[in-house]
């Protein structure tokens, strides 16, 4: 049997498929649509990342939180003689510095070996970066890319965007 969409038949098809993707891309998209919703400021931590990331082994946890932040990420040159509150950085971001503190902050709550580290390329030009690691190996994370390694073994995951 064929079907033909005509006048109110066709109407009512397109409100339908409007309607449906509306409430499928709610469900399936509100993180996307409301990424401050991962923070919690009350606490001064942030607990959703902490928990959607925990009880992962080294590789995936790194993933999960680059990838929690990634949405979040705002790069905002701030000196180093200011020390920007969680709030602060969600609010107008911040440098390497800035997202480096944050993220050893999140993989010390998450139970993992953390530090940052600073690369002087000449006068006046520094990154920093952190690292992660447990008696499995180590991740690089600089800014929203990371790399992880195991210990013994060659290039394991990369986590350019």
């Amino acid at each position: 049997m064929n079907y033909i969409l005509t006048g109110k038949t066709t109407i009512l098809f397109i409100i339908l498929v409007f309607v449906l993707g509306g409430v499928i891309g709610f469900g399936f998209g509100s993180e996307i649509l409301m990424p401050m919703a991962e923070f919690s400021f009350t606490t001064g931590y942030n607990t959703t990342i902490t928990e959607k990331c925990k009880d992962l082994p080294l590789d995936l946890t790194a993933r999960c939180v680059v990838r929690s932040v990634r949405p979040i990420f705002k790069y905002n040159v701030t000196s180093d003689w200011v020390n920007l509150s969680e709030e602060e950085l969600m609010e107008r971001g911040g440098d390497c510095r800035d997202w480096s503190m944050y993220y050893k902050k999140l993989f010390l709550q998450l139970g993992f070996h953390s530090d940052t580290h600073v690369i002087i390329a000449d006068a006046g030009s520094a990154h920093r970066f952190a690292t992660v690691s447990d008696n499995t190996g180590w991740c690089v994370i600089s800014e929203i890319n990371y790399i992880c390694f195991e210990f013994g073994e060659e290039q394991k995951e990369g986590g350019k965007k």
